[in-house]
């Protein structure tokens, strides 16, 4: 699981009127130290006094902006909403309709409604924003870069990864592009990347930017700010992607670290980190710490974000599989039920996103089947859903999906299907000998399986 992020400070900041307040500069300078709760502090007096001095309209928008922005980082989204909705409103008052500044803040508000998994609602702002931003700063300009990079969040967020990837690479372009490039925010951007090319299954390319991202925020914040953590936390999943588990959790534990050195910051960020160390520490053996980590990520991401959103529904899988890995096949069906019916409510039933979860179930299910005949029907009923939408992500020659073929041979198998199962682990087999090459350890298991099967079907 990798972190998808935006840099909501800079990026408020670029668009707006030089401020006359000097405590802004103020509140920006404890930002790049890393205290966020100092600096929301500051944002909140200024917001505070413009509204009570009964400063000018503009001035309390941008105010409350740049206060809604810091609670986002805080994760303080029933704070920031209204702040958000405030300031557009202003705006639109002043302009008479979606002027520049309306737009920028919806971009804010947009991002807000993307963590919250409200994605229609936030395409839709930045689709009304879109225009006017690349109207108002030009097609070329840093505003624009947010918007693409927020766009390439929505479509991240419902498995339009080739989109994403676009985007991103967009805004990267962009970035490199200003004079002198704004190094802190193409590693912001290029760890949204790293995160997407994960997941597509480009480990390497993914590796390398991963690793170039960490030394970019690095020289702009030093080693121990809050987003280096969250660079370090992607150059882990580039790493654990590839199966380098104890670089993996090395990375993981230094985010943690930097965290725990500035509490009250980035507390849905922790959490993320905690279920990709829990899943590196389950490679090692380490069960029961992986499972209090998963635990504690569960419970703080409901209080964060309530009980039935995505996010929610990715941790709850994780600790489905730590529970399945110590046998707990109940508590690990009942976790697992109720993430896959939190993801498919979410974004559907036929999303990538839902992958890990059924794939984590159909396991279960068929684990269960030993004891419980009905459960091989379940299994495969989920390891047919899984082939489709690996299909479609992916087409029919990648491994991906040559694992989902090979898991529903095996329950063919046992339900004496030999017939079926034979034919699925022959497509395997034909895509794990291109792909991984015929001498392969999972390619020479998978022409074993496949040599079994032919003597037990009668075809």
């Amino acid at each position: 699981m990798s972190l998808r992020w935006v840099f909501l400070f800079i990026t408020c900041a670029l668009g707006a009127e030089t401020a006359t307040d000097p405590r802004i500069h103020d509140a920006q300078q404890f930002i790049r130290k890393g205290q966020f709760l100092e600096a929301a502090k500051v944002f909140r007096d200024v917001y505070d006094d413009a509204k009570k001095n009964g400063s000018d309209d503009a001035r309390i928008s941008e105010a409350a902006a740049e206060l809604a922005g810091a609670y986002i980082f805080l994760d303080r989204y029933a704070e920031s909403e209204p702040l958000l909705r405030e300031s557009i409103e202003i705006d639109q008052r002043l302009s008479g309709g979606l002027s520049p500044d309306a737009a920028r803040h919806s971009v804010v508000l947009a991002k807000l409604c993307i963590t919250q998994g409200r994605i229609a609602e936030g395409e839709d702002l930045l689709r009304r924003a879109r225009p006017i931003i690349e109207r108002s700063f030009g097609p070329e300009s840093t505003q624009m870069g947010t918007v693409l990079n927020q766009m390439g969040l929505a479509a991240d967020a419902q498995d339009r990864l080739p989109e994403a990837v676009a985007a991103y690479r967009k805004a990267i372009a962009i970035y490199e592009k200003q004079t002198p490039p704004y190094n802190s925010l193409v590693a912001i951007v290029s760890s949204n990347l790293v995160s997407a090319l994960i997941d597509l299954g480009q480990t390497d390319e993914a590796l390398q930017l991963a690793q170039r991202a960490v030394s970019l925020v690095e020289q702009s914040y030093g080693p121990d700010h809050p987003y280096v953590a969250r660079a370090l936390h992607n150059l882990g999943a580039a790493y654990q992607a590839q199966g380098k588990f104890d670089q993996a959790q090395s990375m993981y534990e230094r985010a943690l670290a930097i965290w725990d050195a500035h509490p009250g910051v980035g507390a849905l960020d922790v959490t993320t980190a905690q279920c990709s160390l829990a899943a590196a520490l389950m490679e090692h053996g380490y069960m029961s710490r992986a499972e209090a980590l998963l635990t504690k990520a569960v419970a703080a991401r409901e209080k964060l974000l309530g009980p039935d959103t995505v996010e929610v529904a990715s941790a709850l899988n994780n600790l489905g599989a730590a529970y399945a890995r110590q046998g707990r096949l109940t508590d690990a069906k009942k976790v697992l039920e109720r993430a896959l019916a939190i993801t498919e409510k979410s974004i559907g039933k036929n999303s990538g996103r839902s992958v890990p979860v059924m794939m984590n179930l159909a396991w279960v299910f068929f684990s269960e089947g030993r004891l419980h005949k009905d459960s091989y029907s379940r299994s495969e009923e989920l390891y047919r859903r899984l082939l489709a939408i690996q299909e479609r992500r992916f087409g029919p020659d990648r491994l991906e999906v040559s694992d989902a073929l090979a898991n529903l041979a095996e329950v063919c198998a046992v339900e004496k299907n030999y017939r079926e199962a034979k034919q699925l682990e022959q497509r395997a087999l034909a895509i794990r000998q291109v792909v991984l090459g015929p001498r392969h350890p999972t390619t020479v298991k998978t022409q074993e399986q496949y040599t079994l099967l032919l003597r037990k079907s009668k075809d």
